[in-house]
């Protein structure tokens, strides 16, 4: 009778130990959640625009708004180092100093398979158009297009590839919506 008396006492501390631990475990999980961001990532999309000029970066950044993550690559190496990291878009000039669009393209794609690629120049004809298509570039936009047309490539561009913009009702992410 006494050892279970015994026995019985330390189960309830025991118990009352278990729940103090889980107790503090829960604050502990809710202390480190509320450190994480919400959206991830910080930025929903994130292009990189592939031109030695300051004009279509800018124009880029200008049509997408701050939502969006947009970096810039000047040469070869850096092409190669930001392929590392999640891209959703790459705009890419046709005429650069280390390469052209179509090797841009093929080196992207062999890396990223799924990768969406404007070509936008003003440096390229129809016969660069239907080479940038046929390498794997889903449009090809002339510097001197409109805003509206390029803001529509870009946001055409971001849609079916990106699982974030398929939960979307309409396929377009509300945060590129016009």
């Amino acid at each position: 009778r006494r050892d279970l008396k015994t026995h019985i006492e330390q189960l309830r501390t025991t118990t009352a130990a278990k729940e103090r631990i889980e107790s503090e475990i829960q604050i502990a999980k809710s202390i480190q959640m509320s450190l994480v961001p919400r959206t991830f990532p910080p930025f929903p999309f994130r292009v990189v625009v592939v031109d030695e000029s300051a004009e279509g970066p800018a124009r880029v950044r200008r049509l997408l708004g701050d939502a969006v993550d947009v970096s810039i690559v000047t040469s070869s190496e850096g092409l190669d180092h930001v392929l590392l990291a999640h891209v959703d878009l790459l705009v890419v000039e046709h005429r650069l100093t280390w390469g052209d669009s179509l090797s841009v393209i093929t080196r992207a794609l062999s890396q990223v398979a799924t990768l969406a690629i404007i070509v936008l120049t003003d440096s390229g004809n129809e016969r660069v158009a239907v080479a940038a298509l046929r390498a794997g570039a889903c449009n090809y936009v002339r510097k001197s297009a409109t805003d509206e047309l390029l803001r529509e490539s870009l946001h055409e561009a971001l849609s079916p590839w990106n699982s974030r913009a398929a939960e979307e009702p309409n396929g377009v992410p509300a945060l590129l919506e016009a």
